[in-house]
């Protein structure tokens, strides 16, 4: 059952990879942890390029940090959020 699942999914990413690079990068942008560990091991099994997959997080990771930190800038300019 485990490896039937594993191979449906190595099938479908091998067949979209360029969307699953876009994906990675939309998920490293908004959650992070699972979808890194779920594309490290894709890479591990050589259905991601490494080095791609990398990079492609580094940049979801670097652009979602940005997006977080000027909206809780921007909603502390409009006092959503309480002084410290």
């Amino acid at each position: 059952m485990h490896n039937l699942w594993i191979q449906n999914l190595v099938t479908i990413v091998e067949t979209h990879r360029y969307l699953g690079y876009v994906i990675l990068y939309f998920a490293m942008v908004i959650e992070g942890e699972v979808f890194l560990i779920i594309a490290g091991t894709l890479a591990q099994l050589h259905v991601l390029n490494v080095g791609y997959t990398f990079f492609v997080a580094l940049a979801g990771v670097l652009t979602g940090d940005s997006l977080w930190y000027f909206l809780g800038v921007e909603l502390k300019k409009k006092k959503f959020a309480r002084n410290a």
